[in-house]
């Protein structure tokens, strides 16, 4: 469009104000413009967890030209695909840039009116199931660099498993590394020097546990002083533990499952 006018001028400010708005509400969960819609709070929490900005154009759009149900369901659609796409597959961001801007022109010259439509254009950035567990299955995350992330995916773990609604943010369970981060020397005997680097952030060796059962009884115990504590824990993911030993293959068993 272009500026011929002062009421052009005072138009085009206008409506860049109500832009920036929303492009900053897209990045505050706890913006008035979400007040009382906890799942769309809850998505661009995540979406802000996951540190992905490349959908933000697209729902940029959305909200501005869908009706609010047909934006929720946009978001969430792309807080799936940043998820695996980017936080546990690391995929290239620029062919989802493109993808997504292209998604967002069809919204904003009205080919795409509901959520249905732009699902099916971003197909392209969906990983598939076989793909995604492939990424998932050897994913590193280190929680001195990405502890609210590994929280994140525990819970929604032990939420599915255990049908629960615990907020990762909330509730006071720990992360428990089951090869400690600083193991005593015998550990060794189950996991090599170079093993314990390339196995002790594993998604696969996680689980959750009361602070008092971390801090107190694991600590940087063996396995078989464990085993024993993890039955007593609430976590239904911690109750499943129950390998005879614990060693790189139960590590790689754990996280495929």
């Amino acid at each position: 469009a272009s500026v011929k006018r002062k009421d052009d001028a005072f138009g085009l400010l206008n409506e860049l104000e109500q832009t920036a708005g929303i492009y900053s509400a897209l990045e505050d969960p706890n913006d008035e413009l979400w007040a009382g819609n906890k799942d769309v709070r809850k998505h661009i929490q995540e979406l802000k967890l996951f540190n992905v900005t490349q959908c933000y154009p697209l729902l940029l759009v959305a909200y501005e030209r869908l009706p609010l149900p047909e934006f929720e369901r946009v978001l969430r659609a792309c807080v799936i695909i940043s998820f695996r796409y980017n936080v546990i597959a690391g995929q290239n961001p620029k062919v989802q840039e493109g993808v997504y801007n292209r998604t967002a022109r069809k919204i904003f010259n009205k080919t795409f009116t509901k959520a249905a439509q732009v699902e099916r254009e971003l197909k392209e950035v969906y990983l598939s199931d076989e793909e995604f567990v492939a990424a998932f299955s050897t994913k590193t995350l280190n929680t001195k660099r990405s502890r609210k992330l590994v929280r994140y995916i525990l819970y929604s773990l032990e939420n599915q498993l255990a049908a629960q609604a615990y907020n990762y943010e909330d509730d006071f369970g720990t992360i428990e590394h089951i090869l400690p981060e600083n193991p005593v020397i015998e550990w060794e005997d189950s996991f090599k020097k170079e093993d314990q680097v390339n196995f002790v952030f594993r998604l696969g060796n996680y689980t959750l546990l009361e602070p008092g059962k971390n801090n107190k009884d694991c600590q940087n115990e063996l396995y078989a002083e464990k085993q024993p504590i993890y039955q007593t824990s609430k976590y239904h993911m911690t109750n499943q533990i129950t390998y005879p030993e614990w060693t790189p293959t139960q590590v790689r068993n754990r996280q495929e499952q």
